[in-house]
């Protein structure tokens, strides 16, 4: 244990002395969350530091203290204080560290500034329709949960899984993340900003530019979260394609609150007929049936309400919950594409780190729709567009924890076509695979990565990659370009 500490000192010294003009980005090995802290480094200073969200997945081994131990890392590592701190967007993995270490993160560390996407923005009226069908999906998964944990008889069901994705949907943990947002966004600091993409550019530093990505203004790419059908954009397989487009419809969205019982039912009122119901009916008169007579329980002589129960099966009260379990991922996948994505360039070589958080294949598009209007190094009006972001993305922060819908292919990952390409990758696999069975990393993500990498994909479970696992020609800069420690791995941009 010692001889190790001490080969990962002298490893970090080497990479500190060798990368000093260098833009350090540092994953915190928190497991499936995101907390990265990126330091920036300025002439006769402290670095400017940034904090990109700080979370880990509900119910994750020894999540509290994991996530206290990494808070109070950060406060030592930036002496106090975080120039500026990113909350992507209100997933339990990547905010609640701020409520576990809200002693540590508060007084007397100092954070300067704090931003959010523009959806975040009190009263912002484009995202009016946005919050209405959170709050709808929501109680229809409530409502969908209650029956799911009645049908199961109180055991854990495939939907409860799923809804622990971001956060339960239970009033404790929904208030938690929004007491975490209010925190950040009225107590923590005045300067707060709201970036908007293809419109807002931030000079953070000399020789340091930052551009929102996203999420989408344009509601349509908002609403798409996973491959068109005729043209699959990310790097699962055509037949994994899944939507539930009535769900997110327009007439959903307008269902009064009154109402909002409805949303847990696979029908209209009109086309069901409720249990007590069921048992009650009686047949009014005699019909084809074999032996029917007036005032046979027809429901429950043929649909398993009577005591034996033998034609349950011919009932579908529990079947539609299988849906819903669907609805739960699109309300997940509402949220991740609200993410606030940045492209940071950093240098005179104009190298680009992307911070992607959790964007899904509409954020991903949206960036292609504009472009960002700043100034080139002689001072002249320039149009920047997302394919020339992409083309210098040197570090990728990938996605939602390498899942399959958080990658585009073609107008993302094909695009990344640098040659110092090193891509950071927050999961704990282990748990992902064999606690919730979820493909995380996605297979043919994780393949596409490796290759565009050149073996230089850094994982939060794996720690740094073999140097057998390497191309021969990246081994020995890249070598020299990171570290490793039990808590977090860190890759030096150069500027």
């Amino acid at each position: 244990m010692t001889a190790k500490k001490t080969k990962t000192a002298k490893k970090k010294s080497s990479v500190k002395k060798s990368l000093a003009n260098a833009v350090r980005v540092r994953m915190y090995r928190s497991g499936l969350g995101d907390c990265f802290l990126l330091s920036f480094p300025r002439k006769n200073a402290e670095p400017l530091h940034m904090l990109v969200d700080c979370g880990v997945f509900f119910q994750s081994p020894n999540e509290k203290q994991k996530m206290r131990d990494i808070a109070a890392h950060i406060k030592t590592e930036t002496k106090g204080t975080i120039d500026v701190l990113v909350a992507t967007h209100e997933h339990y993995d990547h905010l609640i560290g701020f409520k576990h270490a809200q002693d540590i993160f508060g007084p007397p560390v100092k954070i300067k500034e704090v931003w959010f996407s523009w959806t975040e923005k009190p009263g912002e009226p484009r995202a009016a329709w946005l919050r209405a069908l959170e709050e709808k999906l929501k109680v229809g998964l409530q409502l969908a949960l209650q029956d799911a944990r009645a049908a199961f008889k109180g055991k854990t069901t495939r939907l409860e899984n799923v809804l622990q994705f971001g956060g339960p949907l239970g009033a404790d943990y929904s208030q938690q993340l929004g007491v975490i947002k209010r925190w950040l966004r009225d107590d923590v600091t005045p300067s707060v900003k709201y970036l908007e993409p293809h419109k807002d550019v931030v000079d953070l530093l000399p020789g340091v530019r930052v551009y929102p990505l996203g999420p989408p203004v344009k509601e349509s790419l908002f609403r798409q979260m996973n491959d068109s059908k005729q043209d699959p954009e990310t790097y699962r397989t055509p037949f994994a394609f899944s939507a539930v487009p009535a769900f997110l419809s327009e007439d959903m969205a307008a269902v009064s609150a009154s109402d909002s019982a409805s949303l847990a039912m696979p029908f209209e009122a009109r086309w069901q007929i409720s249990a007590d119901s069921a048992r009650k009916w009686r047949i009014p008169s005699p019909t084809m049936e074999p032996n029917a007579k007036a005032g046979d329980a027809f429901f429950d002589k043929y649909y398993g309400f009577d005591k034996a129960g033998d034609n349950k099966w011919r009932r579908i009260d529990d079947d539609w919950l299988a849906e819903a379990e669907t609805l739960a991922l699109q309300l997940d996948s509402l949220t991740n594409n609200s993410s606030l994505a940045l492209a940071i360039e950093v240098g005179n070589a104009r190298r680009v780190i992307l911070m992607a958080a959790d964007a899904q294949v509409g954020n991903w598009l949206s960036w292609h729709e504009g472009t960002w209007k700043t100034k080139s190094d002689t001072g002249s009006d320039i149009d920047v567009k997302a394919e020339d972001l992409l083309s210098r993305t040197v570090l990728y922060k990938v996605g939602h924890h390498g899942s399959h819908n958080a990658t585009l292919k073609q107008k993302g990952l094909e695009m990344m076509t640098s040659d110092e390409l090193v891509a950071m990758i927050p999961v704990d696999q282990n748990f992902a695979n064999n606690t919730k069975h979820w493909e995380m990393p996605f297979p043919g993500l994780l393949t596409e990565l490796t290759s565009k990498t050149k073996g230089r994909v850094i994982r939060a479970d794996n720690g740094l990659p073999k140097e057998t696992d390497l191309v021969p020609d990246v081994r020995q800069k890249f070598k020299a370009a990171s570290a490793e420690d039990a808590l977090y791995c860190d890759y030096f941009v150069p500027i």
